[in-house]
């Protein structure tokens, strides 16, 4: 124990030996070495900044340095400026801040080179000269903006002076009215002044456009609008002036018989009209001499206006032989439609155009038209009155019909146009008889025969359009089943009873006298075997079966068309069918049904409408053959 107790407590080890100045030495080392990196990487920006900003220096000098050479140029540069003021020099001087910082940097480490600062001061420079370039092309594009503002107010300025010297040339036609020698000058002139005024709107348009760039307000050249307002009266009145001469000599010398009755007539209308508004346009400018000018034509126009009943007259196609010597009586020599030699010029020298004698010739042409009319509207009366004998409607043997065995009879479509056709001619000559002033002793007999026609036409055309919709929809190739749909097809075969048992047998002519009204014996009688049917249509369907041959039976009562080997045949007068008043409201209404169905509608609604005779023998059918 005594040996334990004097053994030491603690005993001290060393671990780590640390040469202090060898660390040092390294850490000094490392520091440089980081130093120098540092001051690399500052020196690498501070030069690529210095190239950038001396590259944007001087491009900025470079822009700067343009002299625009137009208003495009000069708007482009105004804007570029503003561009440099708000956006270029504040960024060239926050890298030149930049720059700034590096450098003091390098200053303090000591490792600025005589390369860093030639750069630094390059850069200096350049953002000074864009500075300073900026100041002069302010001044200069002001300076620019001003000249190009001059030139366009000296442009103005020309322009406004030439509409003025062109209003005063306008003017000049004022004192113009020599019509006989000048015509075709004023006119060289005038076209002169429309040219120049076009070159004028051209230069204004120019000019317009400047004002915009320069952020003008337009000026609106009235002045243009007003000189062509006072040219266009000039250029009809001495156009219409020259049109006259040449006209008026050939109405006065060609021969009569070669001139055109209607041309002549629209051209003296448009002439006198023309010249009599001139004259007054001109009176209210206090432009004497083209108002004489004006005046003078009117008066030969209405001078001559007297002679256009006598063209009309003589140019009469109506006028007969007889008609001829009388006009030969009145004029003093013989005349005819033949002869080429006779012209105004020669009736004037025979003293032939008096208002006694066109008074005369004019009577006679009147006969002549009343005497014509007699004899046509005759003979359209006639016409029509036959033909209300011999219109019927023409069938056609339909053997493909889906659910006739043996086909029936239907419209034939292309001879019902035909005969509409003839409707509609006789319909437009009874408006011409009763429009006529011949036509009084026919009217009352057209009147008569107008009625008819048009029940006849309004039939017609119901007929024409059912048809046509009606062959679309049964010679569709789904019709049996509706394209999958029962119900359409049970509608499709329904709206095809109701056309062949209730129009088509009207249409058919069997031979036998039509009675014009049934007695009330027979509508009771037709009501009760109507009740009879629906009896028995209610009980085949609460379960009593008819026998196959009654089936059979009513099939053939409600389309008892029978087979037949002719393929046309003639239906029923038309005259005859318009006494059936109820006959077009059944075409209408199955029309409205078939073109229901075309456009895939419901129609049950409008099958409530159907007659109960109808209702029963398509419940009969079993409201189709689709289901045979």
């Amino acid at each position: 124990m005594n040996g334990l107790r004097q053994l030491p407590t603690s005993i001290s080890l060393v671990m780590v030996t640390l040469n202090s100045a060898s660390l040092h030495a390294q850490l000094d080392q490392m520091a440089e070495r980081k130093v120098r990196t540092v001051i690399e990487s500052v020196v690498t920006e501070c030069m690529a900044q210095n190239g950038k900003s001396a590259k944007n220096g001087r491009a900025v000098w470079t822009q700067l340095s343009k002299k625009p050479t137009n208003t495009y140029e000069l708007i482009a540069t105004e804007n570029y400026l503003r561009k440099v003021k708000d956006v270029e020099i504040p960024q060239l001087k926050r890298e030149t801040k930049g720059i700034s910082s590096q450098v003091d940097f390098l200053f303090a480490h000591s490792a600025l080179t005589g390369d860093i600062l030639d750069a630094v001061h390059g850069t200096y420079r350049q953002v000074k000269d864009v500075v300073r370039e900026f100041g002069k092309g302010t001044e200069g594009a002001h300076g620019e903006r001003m000249t190009f503002e001059n030139n366009a107010r000296e442009i103005k300025r020309a322009l406004m002076g030439n509409l003025k010297n062109l209003e005063d040339q306008v003017d000049c036609f004022k004192l113009k009215g020599d019509m006989k020698t000048q015509v075709q000058k004023y006119l060289e002139q005038l076209d002169s002044l429309s040219s120049s005024v076009e070159q004028a709107k051209i230069k204004a348009s120019v000019i317009n456009a400047e004002e915009n760039k320069l952020g003008w307000v337009t000026t609106d050249f009235k002045q243009i609008t007003v000189i062509e307002d006072k040219i266009e009266p000039f250029r009809e009145l001495w156009t219409t002036s020259l049109t006259f001469r040449t006209e008026y000599n050939n109405w006065t010398r060609s021969p009569i018989f070669n001139l055109e009755r209607q041309t002549v007539e629209k051209n003296h209308q448009n002439m006198l009209k023309t010249m009599l508004r001139l004259k007054q346009r001109f009176q209210d400018d206090e432009a004497r001499e083209p108002s004489n000018v004006a005046a003078k034509i009117a008066e030969q126009l209405e001078t001559f206006k007297m002679h256009i009943p006598l063209l009309k007259a003589l140019t009469n196609t109506r006028l007969q032989r007889n008609h001829w010597s009388k006009i030969s009586e009145i004029v003093g020599f013989a005349i005819s439609p033949k002869d080429n030699a006779v012209s105004w010029t020669n009736l004037k020298d025979q003293g032939a155009l008096t208002e006694e004698t066109i008074a005369q010739i004019t009577v006679l042409s009147t006969h002549a038209d009343r005497d014509y009319d007699q004899v046509v509207f005759k003979d359209y009366v006639v016409e029509m009155d036959d033909d209300r004998e011999k219109l019927c409607v023409d069938l056609a043997k339909d053997n493909e019909h889906p659910w006739v065995p043996g086909g029936c009879w239907v419209v034939d479509k292309e001879k019902l146009g035909k005969k509409l056709s003839v409707i509609k001619s006789h319909l437009s000559r009874i408006g011409e008889i009763c429009t006529s002033e011949n036509g009084e002793d026919y009217k009352l007999e057209a009147e008569t025969l107008k009625e008819d026609y048009e029940k006849v036409e309004k039939l017609c055309v119901a007929l024409e359009e059912t048809h046509s919709v009606w062959t679309a929809l049964i010679h569709d190739p789904n019709v049996r089943d509706g394209g999958g749909n029962r119900d359409r097809a049970h509608q499709i075969s329904a709206a095809d009873l109701q056309w062949r048992d209730s129009v088509l047998l009207e249409l058919e002519d069997f031979g036998e006298e039509e009675e014009e009204e049934e007695s009330e014996e027979e509508e009771e009688e037709e009501e009760e075997k109507d009740d009879e049917e629906e009896k028995e249509v209610k009980e085949e369907e609460d379960g009593f079966n008819l026998d196959k041959d009654s089936k059979r039976e009513k099939v053939r009562k409600a389309s008892p068309m029978a087979p037949s080997r002719e393929l046309f045949k003639p239906g029923k007068k038309l005259f005859g069918l318009i006494k059936n008043d109820s006959l077009l409201d059944k075409v209408v209404e199955v029309r409205d049904v078939l073109l229901a169905l075309k456009k895939g509608d419901d129609t049950r609604k409008l099958f409530r409408r159907i007659s109960r005779r109808a209702s029963a023998v398509i419940k009969i059918t079993g409201g189709g053959a689709w289901n045979k």
